[in-house]
Order: C-alpha cells, then sequence, then structure tokens
C-alpha cells in the first residue's frame, strides 16, 4: 500500500513539473575603461579582443558588436567599448513557486593587450562602471604624451 501511494505521489509531482521559458533584453551600454601605467601615466595602444562562450549565444552577439565599437586606447589611456544591446531567453523548470535550473546570461569576455601582451582578462560585467586598469608594461614603451 506505501509503495503505491509512494509511486502515485511520485508521479503526481512528475506531472506538476514544468518547463518556464522567458525571453528579455540586455539594453545598450557604454564601457568606459581607462588603462594607466604603476606611475599613473595613461598607457595608449591597448587592443582587445571580445568573445562569447558559446557561437550564436547572447554573450556572442554582444562580443562582436564591443569588437567593432573601438580599436585601441586613445592618448589619455581611455578605450569606450559600446553594444546596442541583444534578446536573452532561456528556460529553467518549476514546481509552483520552487524553481531550479536556471541558466546565466551568457557574457561576453575581453582580453586586452598592449604589443601583443594579455595585460588583463575579465567579463565585461566588471565594467558597468568606469574603471581604471593598471598595466605592467615593459619599459620599452612609450606613455601617451611623451616622445
Amino acid at each position: 500500500m506505501y509503495k503505491s501511494l509512494l509511486v502515485f505521489f511520485s508521479l503526481f509531482l512528475i506531472g506538476c513539473v514544468r518547463t518556464v521559458t522567458w525571453d528579455g533584453y540586455l539594453p545598450s551600454n557604454e564601457f568606459h575603461l581607462t588603462f594607466v601605467d604603476l606611475s599613473g601615466m595613461p598607457v595608449s595602444g591597448v587592443s582587445f579582443k571580445c568573445s562569447g562562450s558559446a557561437p550564436n549565444s547572447s554573450g556572442d552577439y554582444i562580443a562582436k558588436a564591443l569588437n567593432l565599437s573601438a580599436t585601441t586606447s586613445d592618448e589619455s589611456g581611455l578605450l569606450i567599448l559600446k553594444h546596442n544591446g541583444s534578446e536573452v531567453g532561456g528556460t529553467h523548470m518549476a514546481i509552483g513557486s520552487f524553481e531550479w535550473g536556471h541558466a546565466e546570461i551568457d557574457s561576453a569576455i575581453c582580453n586586452f593587450y598592449l604589443s601583443s601582451k594579455l595585460v588583463y582578462s575579465g567579463s565585461i560585467d566588471e565594467f558597468n562602471q568606469p574603471v581604471t586598469l593598471v598595466v605592467d608594461m615593459p619599459a620599452t614603451v612609450t606613455h601617451a604624451g611623451q616622445a
């Protein structure tokens, strides 16, 4: 009898599990990164390459837009990256108000280079506020505004 009740209750719960599909939109954004050396002097010429974690994901679309938005940091060390937003979506499981299996929204990962040397790597989410990144650069590179 208990086995029958347990089987019935288990089947009842499995029947109550539903897959929730959601979609949304990440708004456009602009990211301001300033590169300086260890003494606080601006570093120009920092290049970058962004990528998503999977082809055709929201992070991949954002990365492609970021890659087209700029080339290198300017004389003041400023690099401005932009994207025009992206649709996002996913699924998760639910029974009533209990939910699980949420997938994180894919984010673009950006690598920053000076003279082909990787100087910083991180998720674009780290740059929602203007940030200053310190570059430990070789002594042969000239600083912005210096001859």
